[in-house]
This record gives C-alpha cells, sequence and structure tokens, in this order.
C-alpha cells in the first residue's frame, strides 16, 4: 500500500473535522500507509491500514483508504 501521494490539506481537513480525536496523528497516518502492520481489504473497494501506536499501551491506528485517481 506504500503511497507516495502526501495527504492534501483538503482531506486532513475533512478527516479532523470529523474526527478531531486524531489531529495529533498526522506523521503517524502517513506513517500507516506507507508502512503498514497489515492491511485488510474492505466490502467497496476500501483498504484498512493497521498500525500499532508505538509507546501506546497497544493501541493500534487504523486508516481507511480508497483509491479514487482511475
Amino acid at each position: 500500500m506504500p503511497t507516495s501521494m502526501p495527504l492534501w490539506a483538503e482531506r486532513w481537513m475533512h478527516i479532523t473535522m470529523g474526527h478531531p480525536e486524531v489531529a495529533d496523528y498526522y506523521y503517524e497516518i502517513l506513517q500507516t500507509l506507507e508502512i503498514p502492520g497489515t492491511v485488510y481489504a474492505g466490502g467497496r473497494g476500501e483498504l484498512s491500514a493497521v498500525r500499532a501506536l508505538p509507546d501506546s499501551n497497544g493501541k493500534n491506528l487504523i486508516v481507511v483508504c480508497k483509491d479514487i485517481s482511475q
């Protein structure tokens, strides 16, 4: 799931308005997309990238994404 595309400002604004609790995890989200621990396929073409958050007592970060470039 490596991506060379940046997380555009408009998308980041959309994400953090709906999920303000992830606003401090910008770089962790990018890292999860670049090097996920596990990837799960969804039923509508989306992918869920999962990666353990360092120093979080076992919490995981799950980033749901979909390639809409095609």
